[in-house]
């Protein structure tokens, strides 16, 4: 809404512009799922691989069950192990619907430890393509996020730097959660890839923008404001052809002391 002026600069009246932008949202989410499949597809070895671990363990039990069910240290055994393995499928189909679905925040506690389980998935892609990959996490550490929504930014930015490093003569990643201060932890995801300039970091959050061949440029724009909405930030630094660090701001988990009162 604007106002309007007669030539004596008098205010008589205003000017009401309305755009219709139903289209344009709805092309936008469209856009976000395929990003987000896109993604789903570039893990799918690597949850083949940690499917394929439990599911073999099950069967190993199975197979033996004929010839040793009768035996009181063999059940011992297979109740012990048994559930484990089929809770570990459960969360890795858990973790994969989350991701794809999705849902408003829910903020709450999340260990550091918890926040990588879904990145196990990319190990094996790592593996494959020779990709040195380090971890670095404080074990006391504990964010007030949306667990899921954090863990799709990581596996967006590790997927990010996983092609940024393919071409490159040495390929390491390195992901580093540590305290920043009193309320705020943060998460440095580096890697020795082909780095980008400073025209391309000054665009890199916009949507659509993009220097992939088939991209929609819009991985780093949910990333973003996923970040945001966990009241986090986001900053990057680069120097081309020696590599890329994300740094990602995001709160901790405070636990609120309650002092006893007397009668």
């Amino acid at each position: 809404m604007h106002k309007m002026f007669d030539s004596m600069k008098n205010e008589i009246g205003y000017l009401l512009s309305i755009n219709d932008e139903t289209e344009k949202k709805k092309l936008e989410q469209k856009l976000i799922t395929q990003e987000k499949l896109h993604a789903l597809g570039q893990l799918v070895a690597g949850v083949a691989h940690e499917i394929r671990n439990p599911l073999t363990s099950i069967k190993t039990f199975i197979d033996l069950l004929p010839s040793k069910y009768d035996r009181p240290q063999f059940r011992e055994v297979l109740m012990e192990h048994l559930p484990v393995e089929v809770n570990r499928l459960n969360m890795i189909v858990t973790d994969l619907i989350e991701y794809a679905r999705p849902r408003p925040p829910n903020i709450q506690s999340c260990s550091a430890n918890e926040l990588t389980s879904l990145l196990a998935f990319l190990q094996v892609t790592m593996n494959k393509n020779n990709i040195e990959f380090e971890q670095n996490i404080e074990s006391d550490l504990t964010f007030f996020i949306d667990p899921q929504q954090i863990r799709q930014v990581l596996l967006n930015l590790l997927l990010n730097a996983v092609q940024a490093v393919e071409k490159s003569s040495e390929k390491k990643i390195k992901i580093i959660m540590e305290k920043e201060n009193g309320e705020m932890g943060r998460i440095l995801i580096i890697d020795t890839g082909k780095g980008m300039s400073q025209e391309e970091i000054n665009h890199i959050f916009e949507p659509f923008y993009t220097s992939k061949e088939k991209g929609v440029g819009l991985g780093l724009t949910l990333s973003y404001n996923l970040i945001k909405e966990n009241k986090g930030d986001i900053y990057v630094s680069s120097i081309p052809a020696q590599g890329t660090k994300f740094t990602v701001v995001l709160p901790l988990f405070i636990e609120k002391k309650v002092e006893a009162t007397q009668d």
